[in-house]
């Protein structure tokens, strides 16, 4: 930035990859240097006049390292121009001493940087009377506060002091889904609230709800027959045009069974019944029966419209004529009824319900902050922005210890936050002579769901118009120009009232605000220009193209499944293509040749799934890569190391955490020496080392154990081996110290309170865009894959775009601003108490836009976009902010031979050559080569060669054991006993009695092995479900005690003293219930029909089969398989899984068995690999394929009868054959490859 700084308000609109830092760095060397000219001499104190403000702690840390380099480069130019002016023999007249800037440069910390928090929580610490506070009040998180608060509220108000009837009560809580879904929004709407957003109604209004909850509810006895009446006519009038055959059978199909259901719903329903008349209103809600301009619509399809939904194609020409008077007119009279009576009576209740709850929980909360016990992080800007608001003298004083505020990241602002500095900096600024200066980039405004509000930015825009310092910043310094220029075309304005192009950004919702307050809340583009100075270039031979379209084309173009699979398969052939094949990419660094490397190439993510699909193929091609999980260091490797240390010290007679501690880096022990170890046996080093921290512990020496740790052991060892990764991990060890210290000195902590401490900043979720400072996994040879939130700021020569979030139209909570023409203005709503869809669907669209904004900006020199135009364009994100701007770019340039902007490429599944990966394989990086050894230290020369008799899950055990040791991404796989976890927690899916764990997982598969599924059958459902004793209660108590699930009260919560209690309890209710539902839920077959457990036959079926596998070094696999079952010629395999799912979509059980760090896919491999060696011994080759089915995992907590729910299956179909030769041979050298790496580190 070549201009002078002159104190003046500067409003500075820096479009991504234009300089931003570099931009607050020359305001800083311009401010240093006009205080030096105007005073002629040098004052390190005006270092403490400028505040510079940013978001994040990951920021902060980047502009301190880039002042002092700054100040660094300009005490090298002074030293570089002084002796110049000697050499030369000429005097130096105009020119700055190198001491002037090292000064500076001594004196750095006196410089502001810090968080907008940070500055707040200065503030209210250093300002307690001013502000209002109390010394000593604690910072907390406020959900935590919440649901102390809906606790209490739960406890005190509803059982105690609650005006509600009980019954009314529990019927609200029920069709609230109070304890799941209910909860989540109370939550979300008052964290909303309390952060000082103004939202309607206002949270006070609530209260009035408490008068309507007290009251009975009922429909009048003669309304309530009226509708019977209503829907028995809709019903005879669909009956009466099906026999005449002017409806589609299979097409209203769907629509006569939700009258019908309606109907004996209504039928047996009272219209004084609380819970029967929520039940119907929830049935409305479901099947989003609604009115609409056209006629009705369910379920989002305008029925009525699209008339071909119902009838014959023949037919519809006579459509008007013919039904228009009938069936149309008494639906929609009904439909209005309906809505009028539930959907605005009944149905609103449960809102209201929630809505008082809110004002509950709102009120308590005001009530502790008041008092000020504790304040939450947005509580504590309000405080302060109150505080400047009221107290002259607070402001006056903050004024006289700043100059200037520089706000870096303006777009993440929000109103509150913007208030602060604008009344300290900006107000009276012609009398006080301060300078407030903001940068940022409405377009890469990412921050919308932690309280960022464009509002802000375009009000500050307004308001400093009047001093004309209004600076874009609009050449590009990132990426080349061939990028740039095809980023002008992609991101171009198209002014139109569809949000159908990625630009201009309609903040307001176009549908309902009009043009005139739409301009004011609209974010335009502007072309950038390229820069000549850039030290990266394309080479001439590889210039085809700096934005590449991928079309996909799958198989089945209506399954999204099928379009990630195929785009992570075309990503992880192109890099294969780009790096390792016989001509790889190069580029110009530094006017350089270089070729390019893993670590060049980006691939953005928009969520963890997404992560851990392109994880699975970048493996198969044995690609390294890295995958960022935005970890902060207290979520480092050295911090789990750091836990064991406590955990070893404090539980001395604890084997794991001891031998933990032995093989890990502090003293690299080989896991085959353990046994020589045993801490009653030897002494020896290790162990005077253990007994000397555990004593300086208990003197609560910390600092000398401390110390100890760094210098005491291994972990500096590796010196000569100095790399970054080296750096990083003392660096991590030496923060977590300092914290820990500082937290030992002020509370005088012994041991259990500092590993408590630690653990509760372990727990601390990491926010989506924070990076950690030290513990980076970016700096090996890897292809880093990252989330969109996680990739502003970074760059890469090669990136590619992984888009494929769905749409979601109907949020269950979520909140949007909208234009109120009542109030005049823009506010804030809740979709609970409004019908913001469109305005829902209007802020998720704008922040998605905005957000690939970001991931297409990272790009240096080349970007990779998919065409998703088979996939229907209305169910992402992706297709409607980008896709018709593809279109055209494809017309226009598609039929050019050649252009350096835009290539056109399809793709359809196919392999790479294997040639490549064989030459991947041996060009790996000497750095790769060693991040690969995982076990490097354990190798034992000229050891004896043995064979061992393993179990499956010892298999399973040792690849987790050694994710756990060695691997920085899933630390804690395994409970201290080292057993595998496979009972995961629930997080809200669904109530269970009967405790998750492994003595209820163990019950559950014995009483799978033991029952006669035929037993099940549906005429015998009654026999389960009654209070009388059957021919199976008696086995079901033997094994509910024999596992201990009778002795441990903590798990049962109740007495059982005999098979009549166990017959009345609710366990025996459960395990009924899990039995029924999975002998009955609807399996696929590979024909694409279903079947129930309950149809098996004995002798189609064997349970808990005993394998023996024996690999090609002798070793021996033993192991158990749930279930193997023959249907139509077919062998299948099931595996029983007692755990709950975080997600148990069809997408969400395929992502999680496809993890390859979970056991999940490894017991399906091997299971699959057994039955097919076994069918090799009965059959030839071909016809064991052909009689191999598959295998089904059946999450029995998820299963129901009649559905597929909870059951995800591997199985060959008639359209695909998956289970393959090549698949089976892939599964044997990856079993090989397991039992090879046991057999280096076993006894």
């Amino acid at each position: 930035m070549n201009q002078e700084f002159k104190m003046k308000h500067q409003f500075i609109n820096a479009s991504a990859g234009t300089g931003k830092t570099f931009t607050i760095m020359e305001i800083m060397m311009n401010l240093i240097e006009e205080d030096f000219i105007l005073n002629q001499a040098t004052n390190p104190n005006l270092l403490s006049k400028i505040l510079i403000l940013t978001f994040t702690e990951k920021a902060t840390g980047e502009l301190k390292k880039r002042l002092r380099e700054k100040l660094q480069e300009k005490i090298q130019y002074a030293s570089d121009v002084r002796m110049k002016t000697l050499e030369s023999n000429l005097s130096s007249t105009k020119f700055i001493p190198n001491l002037d800037y090292k000064i500076y440069l001594q004196n750095l910390d006196l410089c502001n940087i810090s968080t907008i928090h940070g500055f707040c929580n200065m503030i209210i610490r250093e300002y307690e009377l001013e502000t209002l506070t109390c010394e000593g009040s604690k910072l907390v998180p406020i959900q935590d506060k919440i649901e102390q608060a809906l606790y209490e509220i739960q406890h005190n108000e509803w059982f105690v002091n609650t005006t509600t009837s009980k019954n009314n009560l529990i019927h609200l809580l029920q069709t609230s889904d109070y304890f799941n879904e209910g909860k989540k929004f109370i939550s979300f709407a008052v964290e909303k609230y309390l952060a000082g957003r103004e939202y309607l109604p206002h949270w006070e209004e609530f209260k009035e709800f408490e008068n309507e909850l007290s009251n009975s509810i009922e429909i009048s006895e003669i309304e309530f027959s009226n509708l019977q009446t209503a829907i028995d006519k809709v019903l005879l009038k669909i009956a009466e045009l099906k026999e005449i055959g002017f409806l589609d059978g299979n097409k209203s199909k769907g629509f006569q069974k939700l009258w019908k259901d309606l109907q004996v719903k209504i039928q047996n329903s009272k219209h004084n019944d609380l819970n029967s008349l929520l039940e119907i209103s929830n049935s409305l809600e479901e099947s989003n029966l609604k009115r609409t301009e056209g006629g009705i619509s369910i379920k989002g399809l305008d029925v009525f419209k699209f008339s071909s939904y119902l009838i014959k194609d023949k037919m519809v020409d006579q459509w008007k004529n013919t039904i228009e008077d009938t069936l149309t007119n008494d639906t929609i009279q009904v439909v209005n009824k309906l809505n009028e009576v539930f959907i605005n009576t009944i149905s609103k209740l449960k809102d209201k319900f929630l809505g008082y709850t809110i004002y509950l929980t709102i009120k308590n909360l005001k009530n502790e902050l008041n008092e000020s016990k504790w304040i939450s992080y947005d509580q504590m800007i309000q405080i302060v922005n109150e505080s400047i608001s009221t107290n002259p003298l607070l402001v006056s004083t903050l004024r006289e210890r700043f100059d200037t505020c520089i706000v870096d990241e303006f777009q993440d602002t929000d109103q509150k936050q913007y208030e602060i500095f604008s009344k300290i900096f900006f107000e009276d600024s012609h009398q006080t002579g301060k300078a407030l200066v903001v940068i940022g980039d409405p377009k890469q405004s990412i921050y919308g769901f932690r309280g960022a509000d464009m509002e802000t930015y375009f009000q500050a825009q307004e308001d400093l118009k009047e001093y004309k310092r209004q600076i874009p910043l609009d050449t590009n310094f990132r990426s080349v120009p061939e990028l740039v220029e095809a980023y002008n075309q992609i991101f171009s304005d198209e002014v139109s009232q569809e949000q159908n192009n990625f630009f201009p950004i309609y903040e307001l919702n176009p549908k309902v605000s009009s043009l005139q307050n739409q301009e004011k809340y609209t974010i335009h583009y502007n072309p950038v220009k390229s820069s000549s100075e850039l030290k990266i270039q394309l080479d001439k031979n590889f210039d085809d193209g700096a934005i590449q379209i991928v079309k996909i084309n799958p198989t089945n173009i209506s399954h999204l499944g099928e379009f990630k699979n195929l785009w992570a398969d075309f990503i992880s052939n192109e890099i294969i293509n780009l790096v390792v094949s016989n001509n790889p990419f190069q580029y110009k660094k530094n006017n350089e040749i270089e070729k390019i490397k893993f670590s060049d190439i980006a691939i953005l993510v928009e969520d963890k799934n997404q992560g851990l699909l392109i994880q699975q193929y970048l493996k198969r091609k044995s690609i390294p890569y890295s995958y960022y999980k935005e970890r902060g260091i207290y979520q480092s490797p050295e911090a789990y190391q750091i836990k064991n240390i406590f955990e070893c010290l404090l539980n001395p007679n604890k084997p794991s955490s001891y031998r933990k501690l032995l093989i890990s880096d502090l003293f690299q022990v080989h896991p085959s020496q353990l046994s020589t170890f045993d801490e009653h046996s030897i002494e020896s080093y290790e162990k005077s080392i253990i007994d000397k921290w555990k004593n300086l512990s208990k003197d609560a020496k910390f600092s000398e154990l401390f110390r100890s740790i760094e210098q005491d052991t291994k972990i500096l060892w590796n010196q000569k081996d100095y790399s970054i990764i080296w750096e990083r991990k003392i660096t991590n060890y030496r923060q977590i110290f300092q914290k820990l210290l500082q937290f030992q000195i002020k509370n005088r902590s012994n041991l259990e309170e500092l590993a408590k401490e630690l653990n509760k900043m372990m727990q601390e979720v990491q926010s989506d865009e924070e990076q950690p400072l030290f513990d980076k996994e970016t700096e090996r040879d890897a292809v880093q894959i990252l989330t969109l939130h996680a990739s502003k700021g970074l760059e890469w020569p090669f990136v590619f775009l992984f888009p494929m979030k769905v749409v979601l139209r109907n949020n269950k909570y979520s909140d949007a601003p909208t234009w109120d023409e009542s109030l005049g203005r823009r506010i804030w709503k809740l979709s609970k108490f409004h019908s913001i869809n469109d305005d829902v669907y209007n802020k998720n669209l704008n922040e998605n836009k905005r957000l690939y904004y970001v991931g297409i900006t990272r790009a240096q020199l080349r970007l990779y976009l998919p065409d998703l135009v088979l996939y229907n364009s209305k169910m992402l994100y992706y297709n409607s902010i980008i896709q018709s701007k593809l279109n055209s770019i494809r017309s226009i340039y598609e039929q050019l031979k050649s252009n350096k902007y835009f290539k056109f490429i399809e793709y359809a599944n196919q392999e790479n050559d294997t040639n490549n990966l064989d030459k991947l394989k041996i060009e790996k990086s000497e750095q790769e080569k060693r991040s690969d050894l995982r076990f490097n230290f354990f190798e034992i020369q000229n050891s004896p060669k043995a064979n061992y008799l393993l179990s499956y899950s010892s298999l399973a055990k040792f690849t987790s054991e050694m994710n756990e040791l060695f691997s920085e991404k899933n630390p804690n796989k395994l409970n201290d006993e080292g057993e595998n976890s496979f009972y995961e927690e629930p997080k809200g899916k669904k109530d269970i009695v009967l405790p998750l764990g492994k003595e209820t997982g163990e019950y559950l598969h014995k009483l799978f092995e033991i029952i006669a599924f035929n037993n099940f059958h549906e005429n015998n459902k009654d026999i389960y479900f009654s209070n009388k004793e059957n021919q199976w209660d008696s086995t079901l108590l033997k094994n509910f005690t024999k596992y201990g699930l009778y002795k441990n009260n903590q798990l049962t919560r109740e007495s059982i003293k005999s098979l009549n209690d166990f017959i009345k309890s609710k366990y025996r209710n459960e395990t009924f219930q899990i039995l029924w539902d999975t002998t009955n839920a609807l399996i696929p077959l590979g024909n694409g029909e279903f079947f129930r457990l309950s149809r098996l036959d004995k002798k189609d079926y064997i349970s808990e089969m005993l394998f023996h596998y024996k690999s090609h070094e002798g070793n021996l696999i033993k192991g158990y398989v749930d279930l193997i079952f023959v249907k139509d010629e077919k062998f299948y395999i099931a595996d029983y899984k007692s755990n709950l799912l975080e997600d148990s979509s069809s997408e969400g059980m395929q992502l999680k068995i496809q993890d390859e760090t979970s056991s999940y896919y490894l017991q399906r491999d091997l299971y699959a690999f057994v039955l097919w060696e076994y069918l090799n011994k009965i059959y030839n080759e071909e016809e064991s394929l052909s009689k191999f089915g598959g295998v089904h995992f059946f999450f029995i907590r998820h299963m129901e009868e009649g559905k597929d729910n909870g059951i995800y299956s591997d199985i060959n179909t008639l359209d695909t054959n998956s289970w393959n030769k090549e698949r089976f041979h892939k599964i044997k050298l990856d079993l090989q490859m397991r039992i090879s790496s046991i057999n280096q580190i076993k006894i």
